[in-house]
């Protein structure tokens, strides 16, 4: 059984460091391609990933143990204005809209096939005159989403505490906007394709319902951070490298 295991974890050293190879050769050419067939080198990074996994699971097992409290920690933040504790940490598109993209505007209902709109003004209840910052959009329960001017200080305008996407092109979208159960006001998001400011004009657009993209997939398109971006993009390849190892670890097992 001893001889089993020990030619078991050799194998599995061995798929790890050809894995390990060809993600580094595709991710860096110059470097990845110069540590084929280098054991020492694989060798090391395998140690590393073993390690890494191991402190992963200690650090999963540590916030495990103290769930509530880690929960407690993340989902409320201190009011230092008010002296006590706010309502639950508000989550954000990651999502960046400059103030000159989004205009409250008249516009011709339904705004389909043709949506047509002119006197450009700032978003409605947006009335500070030395605005600043950039708009996104807040998740609210029940995937209601709110809009929201984010200010450089890092505080938080809530502009619409409701909105109803309607209709969508490739350079514009638009929703109606309600506060208190109150409003239906029109607004207009340009996207980076077209030139911003409060000049009007008319798109040929869709209705929202008939579109195969959503209108937070437009706004990610359209306006997503570069951190979000880099993130999402680390995510994808963690991801990759897990699906591989487990179905290393998984085909190694079954022999």
């Amino acid at each position: 059984n001893n001889i089993k295991q020990k030619k078991s974890e050799h194998s599995l050293n061995q798929v790890m460091k050809i894995i390990l190879s060809i993600i580094l050769a595709a991710l860096f050419p110059s470097s990845g391609e110069a540590l084929l067939g280098n054991d020492e080198e694989l060798n090391k990074m395998v140690e590393m990933l073993d390690e890494i996994r191991e402190i992963e699971t200690s650090l999963y097992e540590i916030y495990s143990d103290d769930k509530e409290r880690n929960k407690a920690l993340n989902t409320r933040v201190e009011n230092e204005e008010m002296g006590n504790l706010t309502k639950t940490a508000s989550e954000f598109l990651p999502i960046q809209i400059p103030i000159e993209r989004a205009f409250d505007v008249q516009w011709n209902r339904p705004g389909h096939p043709t949506l047509e709109i002119s006197r450009l003004e700032n978003p409605y209840f947006d009335t500070e005159t030395d605005r600043n910052g950039y708009y996104t959009f807040e998740k609210k329960s029940g995937g209601v989403l709110g809009f929201v001017r984010k200010r450089i200080d890092g505080s938080v305008l809530e502009i619409f505490d409701k909105v109803t996407f309607n209709v969508i092109s490739e350079d514009v979208l638009m929703f109606k906007g309600y506060r208190n159960g109150i409003g239906d006001w029109g607004t207009v998001i340009k996207a980076p394709s077209i030139p911003e400011g409060n000049t009007g004009g008319n798109w040929t657009t869709q209705l929202i319902e008939y579109v195969d993209i959503t209108a937070e997939e437009w706004l990610i398109e359209n306006f997503v951070t570069s951190s979000a971006a880099n993130i999402a993009v680390t995510k994808m390849f963690v991801t990759f490298c897990g699906t591989m190892i487990g179905f290393v670890v998984t085909t190694i097992s079954y022999f």
